[in-house]
């Protein structure tokens, strides 16, 4: 089962919870604890993702505990060349941005290729 979050544009410039990442997907659509979390379809090669799914980035099929870089999102939609999302870190408020495909960037939060469907 994946989660949604509607009308993630309305608190665009506005901080969720503690500002991080993590909480501005938990809080919206009510989700568990990232232990909990399991990647589902590989956002990049997939043919259709609603609006609102939350996507976030996996390693063997877990997210991540390394200092790696580790992030969550409200999709908004994606083509050859990244994912448009909602979302917010500490310091930055929530936004709307593109995650390009940067294969292999050591920074997962930046790479494109990282990123699932929560479930």
């Amino acid at each position: 089962m994946s989660y949604r979050v509607d009308n993630a544009e309305k608190y665009e410039g506005k901080v969720v919870d503690n500002g991080e990442c993590v909480r501005f997907v938990q809080t919206l659509a009510r989700m568990p604890s990232t232990t909990s979390w399991r990647a589902g379809e590989h956002v990049q090669g997939a043919a259709y993702i609603p609006a609102g799914t939350v996507i976030a980035t996996f390693v063997d099929g877990h997210y991540p505990t390394d200092r790696n870089g580790k992030h969550a999102a409200v999709y908004i939609r994606h083509d050859n060349f990244g994912i448009e999302v909602w979302d917010q870190w500490r310091g930055q408020p929530v936004q709307r941005r593109t995650i390009r495909y940067q294969e292999g960037d050591p920074y997962r939060s930046n790479d494109g290729d990282t990123f699932y469907v929560v479930e």
